[in-house]
């Protein structure tokens, strides 16, 4: 479903998206970051919801310049 609305994206003129399964790939592997792991080896204690948003904002915004139109 990410991958088809990035396709989206990129066919709108929105955002420049030219590989959308690669892109939705990346951007997932990113907002999972190191937490992901030491959640399923339960490892630490788990991420607050602060800093679930602000690794997403950080996400989408890498995402974005990565992926802006010129």
């Amino acid at each position: 479903r990410l991958s088809a609305y990035m396709k989206s994206l990129n066919d709108s003129g929105a955002l420049a998206i030219p590989d959308a399964d690669r892109a939705a790939s990346l951007f997932l592997n990113m907002i999972k970051s190191e937490h992901h792991m030491c959640c399923l080896l339960r490892l630490g204690k788990e991420p607050t919801q602060a800093e679930r948003r602000r690794l997403i904002d950080y996400a989408v915004s890498v995402f974005m310049k990565g992926h802006k139109v010129t």
